[in-house]
């Protein structure tokens, strides 16, 4: 008995360490109501990566922002997830553009702030929307963003740290972390050009059940994609309730339980992130939507230029069966690199010819969409 009741210890501990490595995208999925309340560090609803987490655009009058630049890799977690169509039946692509981010002040106060970011191709930052001004402009602040779903942590360095599986998976973010991994930006001023964007882009605004305001994008303002609700995994089921252990009817064998055990290496996680499996049909959806935005920026300042057209630029990559946000976002991180590149130059000489005509000043550039900004600024 002694062996049998060591045996079945060994499984519980193997069960536990194979949800663990995995917990928050395991298979075997129930309605997200089955288990209430959406802890920090959980896979949150969908409908939120087209949202502003805690701004109401329709009242905001000042802003500071913090610009943190991505690695190519991070397109990996922009890529989005699929809704079914109201009308054809399709399965129509909506993007990830907005993550939670975490900004320090110099008096060492924690708060979380909505980063957004369009489109990864055109523009290589992430901008940490701090309304109210509550942090003025000029003061250096350390600020670290999670991945859509709290599994990795960009730093202003370009680092992309392991978060730990938990509902406390960001508790390591303290005085230590912080002077093993320093993350600095300076705050800037938000003009009121950017806020008017902000505002025509997020332009619905909600107050949820918990007294948190959204303020909605107006590609996530349809019934598909907010009725598409995040959905409870098995593990998050078993980190809540804990393993569950039913009786089996093994004939001969004299065990009388059995522990339900869940395999999680082969199960796949459907949300906005990063962990979602593409095939590479999907993949090309999901690119083409930037690409064809990339294209449109690179023909205008083109075109404004007096320069010949170039073709449109395209994004390479044949695999098998289906691959990973970050996996795919790895693979193409060298054709990004080379996609940047190009349109920073075109930037640049853009920038160049009208400073020397004097013609239109910077504000009215960015307006236009001649200029959209690729890097952060420097200090």
């Amino acid at each position: 008995m002694t062996t049998i009741r060591n045996f079945l210890l060994y499984l519980v501990c193997v069960a536990f360490a194979g949800c663990a490595t995995n917990v928050r995208f395991a298979g075997d999925e129930l309605p997200s109501g089955k288990i209430t309340g959406e802890e920090q560090c959980q896979v949150p609803q969908h409908w939120k990566a087209l949202a502003l987490q805690g701004v109401d655009t329709r009242s905001l009058e000042a802003a500071t922002i913090v610009q943190v630049e991505i690695p190519p890799e991070w397109v990996g977690d922009t890529l989005g997830w699929f809704v079914e169509g109201e009308e054809d039946r399709t399965m129509e692509q909506y993007p990830r553009q907005t993550w939670q981010a975490i900004v320090i002040d110099q008096r060492g106060k924690k708060r979380f702030f909505p980063a957004v970011m369009k489109n990864p191709l055109t523009s290589r930052v992430l901008s940490v929307l701090i309304p109210g001004a509550v942090i003025p402009a000029g003061e250096t602040v350390t600020v670290y963003v999670p991945s859509g779903a709290y599994t990795k942590l960009l730093t202003t360095t370009g680092e992309m740290l392991r978060l730990p599986s938990g509902k406390d998976c960001l508790g390591l973010v303290n005085e230590d972390f912080v002077r093993s991994f320093p993350s600095p930006a300076q705050v800037l001023p938000a003009g009121d050009s950017l806020i008017a964007a902000l505002r025509a882009d997020f332009p619905k605004s909600s107050r949820q059940r918990d007294g948190v305001v959204y303020s909605h994008s107006l590609l996530g303002l349809n019934k598909q994609v907010i009725g598409d609700l995040r959905q409870v995994t098995q593990g998050e089921r078993i980190a809540q309730r804990g393993l569950q252990i039913n009786p089996l009817n093994l004939v001969g064998t004299g065990i009388g339980v059995g522990i339900t055990m869940v395999m999680t290496a082969s199960d796949h996680y459907v949300g906005p992130f990063g962990e979602r499996q593409y095939s590479v049909s999907e993949m090309q959806a999901a690119l083409g939507r930037y690409l064809k935005a990339y294209n449109a920026s690179k023909e205008r300042l083109e075109i404004a230029l007096a320069i010949p057209i170039e073709s449109n630029a395209t994004i390479r990559l044949d695999f098998s069966g289906r691959k990973s946000g970050w996996e795919i976002g790895a693979l193409v991180a060298p054709q990004v690199s080379v996609l940047w590149e190009a349109l920073d130059q075109l930037k640049e000489r853009f920038l160049s010819r009208t400073k020397e005509k004097g013609a239109l000043p910077m504000k009215e550039v960015v307006q236009s969409g001649l200029l959209l900004p690729s890097s952060p600024p420097q200090p």
